[in-house]
């Protein structure tokens, strides 16, 4: 009777041992994410009409690629008026020998007060444009705290949704909100950059009419007295002052060709032939395809196995090509935390995110592209 007994409870112990095997959950290896890439503004710095536009949406350029050329007949009359006072400059170099005459010296008058005019005139616009940077820190600053809100709302309103508190569609309208009050945010910093590269023009222009204005008066004085020695050092005051406004006066014609600071794939072309754009304006938006990535969420099981720098494998149906990651960046906090932990199985609920870097294949991959990341 005992020899029965002894291979019955061999059995059961097996049995035991396969079942307790069978049920025990494994920590997945294969994660799934969606191609994600940074997206550049590419911003004008001069205002004007946009004369022609070089790129097409889905296209693909190099770095320093030209994106559009705004019309500003007000900076070719610059390099014009630049060259023209090189020319003068030299001229009157020549001259520094000669005596002054009754007309010269009312000419020279009639310049100075000219130049004092507009010397004052850029004292002002200077002061417009502080103002004007100002209310552009001010919009910055009630975009973001409008942004955060309506964030928070999105947050509160997933939460919900994950709940079953709310629909699909509540949740979609607070994500709508909240991208919105984002963009509308990023806007408002693009101007804050767009007032203050047109303040460092207004304080350039400034300075430029101050000299103007100190090289107006030297010549005036050498006009009156005669004396050899002012008029060289006016004359080469003025040759100084010539060289400066043309070398500002190609930096300005520069800004009307608006080129891209990165290589990528042009997303959108935000405006026409035709149309008005202000310094600061994003004329056109470009994804960075060196800088592409996939997000995955993996449970908290796992991730003493992640280490940053850690190379890992991507797959994508489309390619055949090995597609090579690295780990960037672990998440220091769970998503998706139930409201109450108090079992193991909510503690195995919890998930962190951890960013994937896209090594190589970058050209073959595209934003929203479904991506299996392979960690072991």
């Amino acid at each position: 009777m005992h020899k029965k007994i002894i291979p019955v409870l061999v059995i059961a112990v097996v049995l035991i041992v396969v079942s307790l095997q069978f049920f025990k959950k494994e920590v997945p290896t294969v994660f799934h994410g969606t191609a994600e890439m940074e997206q550049i503004n590419i911003s004008a710095e001069a205002a004007g009409i946009v004369k022609e536009i070089k790129v097409a949406e889905g296209q693909i350029i190099d770095k320093d690629a030209i994106i559009a050329v705004i019309d500003s007949p007000e900076s070719e009359i610059r390099s014009q008026q630049a060259e023209l006072g090189m020319q003068s400059a030299s001229n009157e170099m020549e001259r520094v020998n000669i005596g002054a005459r009754e007309e010269e010296l009312a000419a020279q008058k009639a310049a100075v007060k000219q130049m004092k005019a507009q010397a004052d005139a850029a004292v002002v616009a200077l002061k417009q444009g502080e103002v004007a940077l100002k209310q552009a820190e001010i919009n910055t600053a009630t975009a973001l705290e409008t942004y955060n809100h309506k964030d928070k709302l999105y947050r509160d309103a997933l939460a919900l949704f994950k709940d079953g508190s709310i629909s699909k569609q509540d949740l979609d309208t607070a994500e709508l909100g909240m991208i919105t009050a984002r963009n509308v945010y990023e806007t408002a910093k693009a101007n804050i950059e767009g007032a203050k590269a047109q303040l460092d023009i207004l304080r350039a222009q400034q300075e430029s009419y101050k000299q103007q204005l100190e090289a107006a008066n030297q010549k005036l004085l050498m006009l009156t007295n005669g004396a050899v020695n002012t008029a060289k050092t006016a004359a080469e005051l003025g040759i100084k002052q010539a060289e400066t406004n043309y070398e500002l006066s190609k930096l300005s014609l520069s800004k009307t060709e608006i080129r891209s600071g990165i290589r990528g794939v042009v997303g959108s072309v935000n405006y026409s032939i035709g149309e008005y754009v202000l310094p600061g304006s994003a004329v056109a938006t470009v994804a960075n395809t060196d800088n592409l990535w996939v997000k995955i969420f993996v449970p908290e099981g796992l991730l003493p196995q992640l280490k940053l720098n850690q190379e890992v494998a991507v797959h994508s149906d489309f390619i055949k090509e090995n597609i090579k990651g690295k780990i960037v960046n672990i998440s220091n906090s769970a998503e998706y935390t139930p409201m109450n932990i108090i079992t193991k199985d909510d503690r195995e609920r919890l998930v962190y995110s951890v960013k994937i870097q896209i090594m190589d294949n970058t050209d073959n991959i595209k934003a929203g592209m479904l991506l299996d990341v392979q960690l072991k």
